[in-house]
């Protein structure tokens, strides 16, 4: 057990970006090209807003004004 520890610790990104590259891969044979790209996109976009809460806010702030803009009263 100790021994795969070392291994992982000396080879974690060169093993995380393998698997990741054989997902992408599979994903690009089943679904195909532009659907890969799309899941990748959206999968990045849902990591940037994870890692930052205040963009939700934004986010919300932006939406808000635009309503508000076209379903404007009076």
């Amino acid at each position: 057990m100790e021994a795969f520890k070392e291994f992982w610790h000396k080879n974690k990104r060169i093993i995380i970006g393998g698997g990741l590259g054989l997902l992408v891969g599979i994903l690009m044979l089943t679904i195909g090209f532009f659907a890969t790209l799309l899941l990748v996109l959206l999968s990045g976009i849902g990591v940037l807003f994870g890692a930052r809460p205040d963009m939700w806010t934004a986010l919300k702030a932006a939406v808000t004004a635009f309503y508000r803009k076209i379903f404007k009263k009076g």
